[in-house]
């Protein structure tokens, strides 16, 4: 049973340790949250956009605060299919 449990927890750290050089390497802005709509990942080009750090991320206006600027960003674009109506905070302006 604990061999077992060592197997399982190695295989899912290998299994998200892919999963960010998948989306490190993506050409595409990814952030993650949990159930309770906290964020809990971003990756490489997210950070590059914004400029700060995950730390800063995690701490700007709260958790929650942050996904729920996000979704709000996200549903704007959805609806009016326009980059200009979905203001991301670039960190060149």
């Amino acid at each position: 049973m604990i061999e077992e449990r060592a197997t399982g927890e190695t295989e899912l750290r290998e299994s998200e340790s892919r999963f960010r050089i998948v989306a490190d390497s993506a050409p595409v802005l990814i952030w993650m949250a949990g159930v309770d709509k906290l964020c809990t990942f971003f990756n490489k080009p997210w950070l590059e956009f914004t400029g700060r750090s995950v730390e800063q991320e995690m701490e700007m206006a709260g958790l929650k605060a942050c996904t729920q600027t996000i979704c709000k960003s996200v549903s704007r674009f959805t609806r009016r299919h326009s980059m200009r109506a979905n203001r991301l905070s670039c960190n060149t302006g």
